[in-house]
């Protein structure tokens, strides 16, 4: 998450940039332990589905 693209508007309904954004964001999501599950999630579903296209499509050369 960069803090460049990241706008949130906060409590008050004025918009959010940086760091106090990004501390905005992580608490509408539950706090740090569940934003890393989610973050940590996201990462395994990525992984997950690039192993499975590797397996899919394998890199097989032609010998004679």
């Amino acid at each position: 998450m960069s803090h460049k693209n990241l706008r949130v508007v906060g409590k008050n309904g004025n918009l959010l940039g940086g760091g106090a954004a990004q501390l905005r964001y992580i608490k509408q999501r539950g706090g740090w332990d569940e934003y890393h599950k989610e973050l940590i999630q996201e990462i395994v579903e990525d992984v997950y589905e690039k192993v499975l296209e590797r397996q899919n499509h394998p890199a097989l050369k032609m010998v004679k």
